[in-house]
């Protein structure tokens, strides 16, 4: 199962049906096509969904309608996705990643180790510094812990 589905490249997209997918977290939709058919019912995880601006009331409209989702965040920013921070303002990107995973800080408080979680809250990796290679890891979404912070990021 896909715990994120991006379809922003598919600029010729007609239908998207990703419904009964308890691990989908994030949707990308955003493809500068405003009119599609879709269907993203029964995926109780979805908290993040990305589309176009001029999508943004009719998408709003079906999930209310359609009690989709953990309550899910609708923007037309997908750079949202990358910005989960906690209250002390860290960012990591790429999100999702493939290779290396990068994080900034927005204060100059000292950097502990920090720490990789898969969804089941095994520990994964732990590492120092700024940046992160997790090649090795399976595809999926991780939790970053970091300076008593927590941070969602997807593998591809």
């Amino acid at each position: 199962m896909l715990s994120s589905l991006d379809v922003s490249n598919s600029h010729n997209l007609g239908v998207l049906y990703c419904d009964a997918n308890p691990a989908l977290t994030s949707l990308y939709m955003k493809n500068g096509k405003n009119e599609f058919s879709y269907n993203f019912t029964d995926d109780p995880n979805l908290t993040f969904i990305c589309v176009d601006e001029s999508q943004l009331q009719d998408i709003q409209d079906y999930v209310n309608n359609n009690n989709i989702g953990n309550n899910p965040t609708i923007t037309s920013d997908c750079l949202m996705a990358t910005q989960e921070v906690s209250a002390n303002k860290i960012l990591v990107y790429p999100n999702p990643v493939k290779d290396v995973l990068y994080i900034q800080r927005f204060d100059s408080a000292q950097r502990d180790k920090a720490e990789i979680y898969d969804m089941s809250g095994k520990k994964v990796k732990t590492f120092n510094g700024n940046s992160v290679n997790v090649s090795n890891l399976q595809k999926g979404m991780y939790i970053l812990k970091i300076d008593g912070q927590t941070v969602k990021f997807i593998k591809e």
